[in-house]
């Protein structure tokens, strides 16, 4: 039952009830007057940029929203952190307090469960900090540590104090990842754990619930699975019971009797990950992420009110262990490659690589550059088993860099890795070359020494999750490593001489040097 907080004796009756869940406002119940207001404020939270039309041509759009809304309008899902903007939105339509019911939902604790914890490695002692944050009152935690910092065993640790059935909501690249984290962390048996892919299988999950049958403790679901429920709701309401569904979004949680909702690597796909939040009503929210960060303002803004600064933990000093480099090479003939993606008038490596893959003497040029790098700067210097990461931008670049690779490097391992290759083999790979969509974030690679970046990158959140794949945990095997990421400065193209610059103040105080090196390559 949800609290009810009555309106101000008024002459007039409501003309809106506000439904206050955990992380999310549901605005119900309104007349005209209101659903304009209410209109009117889901303007500032659209998301402009620019989108290719019919004819070929970028003009400036509204890309998405950051609201649930459903078809007919008579619903819509606001964050919980946006209610007093909102109120102040609606005052000014003149729709004041004594005109709105306010109904608070009860804390929803979810099913209490015992996670019977394996893993005996003892938390750090910056761990144990956090670890308590996770534990201590509060609706939203947000752990933002460097990769390679134990977010997952702190997680996982805080999940087993608290003691709640949770629900996992990933991309469906790392479910296998968490699935054997789990294991290794706690005790479980056949049905403790209950993998979610697809519409069907979501489906079935909420009859169970309804039937008194769901028994999992934990519930990992991919998050587009998740994702086209919330837009399969917002398009036939209720109506989505007659599908098989035994319960529409926002009660879920309730039905299911989940108390706790992880996410991982939040910041990827942040607004599916936000609009989770306009439907979810728990006892707490987990998410963790190796930073925050990035360039977009409008985003920036909505992560704020996803995870306000004033609730998110000091995470005290970063570790600081890597070496940054970059390599300038030059262009033999300006003219004869392109990279300027005309319709947005912006650069992009995708068109200078398939540039380059058009002109054969200018790729083995380029393909030279890397083999000659690999040898100078990891083979000459490798000891034991240690690793080399190659970035490129296109999975057509990575497949050319690894066959060419290959046979020069014959009594090592040369592996691509896309969405098409075995994870478990990559790891086991000497050298690897994949894309930073594949392989950027969420993937531990063990003995990773060097990281090599060929792909111009400009994006904040893109270069520290690239830099952020090498871990000081090499250092306790070879104490006199130098983990260095490397990246390639094309002088002859401004964007790459302003990427080396923003790079320049990205890594600014979060790395032990930064050098600009000449080479004499010329592609």
């Amino acid at each position: 039952m949800s609290s009810v907080v009555q309106p101000l004796p008024t002459a007039r009756p409501p003309e809106l009830t506000l439904r206050v869940a955990s992380h999310h406002v549901r605005a119900m119940c309104f007349t005209p007057r209101v659903k304009a207001a209410l209109l009117d404020f889901c303007k500032s939270l659209a998301q402009y940029g620019f989108e290719k039309g019919p004819d070929g041509r970028f003009r400036k759009a509204m890309l998405r929203v950051f609201v649930g809304v459903t078809n007919d309008r008579s619903d819509f899902h606001f964050h919980r952190n946006e209610l007093d903007a909102l109120v102040r939105c609606l005052k000014m339509w003149g729709v004041h307090e004594n005109a709105i019911v306010h109904e608070y939902l009860p804390d929803n604790l979810g099913i209490a469960v015992e996670y019977e914890v394996i893993d005996k490695r003892t938390p750090r002692d910056d761990q144990v900090e956090k670890i308590a944050y996770l534990i201590a009152p509060g609706k939203t935690k947000i752990l933002t540590v460097d990769p390679g910092r134990g977010k997952t065993f702190m997680a996982l640790a805080g999940i087993a104090a608290i003691g709640r059935r949770v629900f996992i909501c990933i991309k469906a690249m790392y479910i296998e990842k968490w699935i054997g984290d789990i294991e290794a962390a706690y005790k479980v048996k056949k049905g403790d754990i209950l993998v979610v892919r697809g519409s069907a299988q979501l489906s079935l999950i909420t009859q169970l619930a309804v039937a008194g049958q769901l028994d999992a403790k934990i519930i990992i679901c991919s998050n587009m699975t998740y994702f086209n429920y919330l837009k399969d709701y917002e398009k036939f309401k209720d109506g989505l019971l007659d599908l098989g569904y035994g319960c529409t979004p926002p009660n879920f949680y309730q039905t299911c009797g989940i108390g706790v909702r992880l996410i991982d690597e939040v910041h990827q796909d942040i607004h599916l990950n936000y609009r989770q939040d306009l439907y979810t009503h728990v006892h707490k929210t987990i998410s963790l992420s190796g930073t925050l960060e990035g360039d977009d303002e409008f985003l920036i803004n909505r992560t704020a009110i996803m995870f306000p600064r004033d609730e998110r933990i000091d995470n005290g000093e970063r570790v600081i262990f890597t070496a940054v480099e970059a390599l300038q090479y030059r262009l033999r003939h300006q003219n004869v490659l392109k990279w300027l993606n005309k319709a947005r008038k912006s650069y992009s490596h995708v068109i200078f690589e398939q540039s380059l893959m058009k002109n054969k003497q200018c790729l083995k040029a380029y393909l030279e550059m890397i083999s000659d790098f690999v040898t100078h700067n990891f083979r000459k210097i490798r000891v034991d088993d240690q690793k080399l990461l190659i970035y490129c931008a296109t999975v057509e670049m990575c497949t050319l860099v690894t066959n060419y690779l290959k046979p020069r490097n014959s009594d090592i391992t040369v592996m691509r890795y896309t969405a098409e290759d075995d994870f478990d083999e990559m790891l086991e790979a000497d050298l690897i070359v994949s894309t930073l969509k594949s392989l950027g974030t969420a993937q531990d690679i063990p003995k990773l020494l060097h990281v090599l970046m060929t792909d111009a990158l400009g994006s904040k959140q893109g270069n520290l999750q690239a830099k952020g794949r090498l871990r000081d945990t090499i250092m306790k095997i070879w104490p006199e490593a130098k983990p260095t990421f490397y990246y390639f400065v094309c002088v002859d193209i401004d964007k790459h001489i302003e990427y080396h610059q923003r790079k320049v103040e990205i890594f600014k105080d979060n790395v032990i040097g930064h050098k600009y090196l000449t080479t004499e390559y010329v592609i």
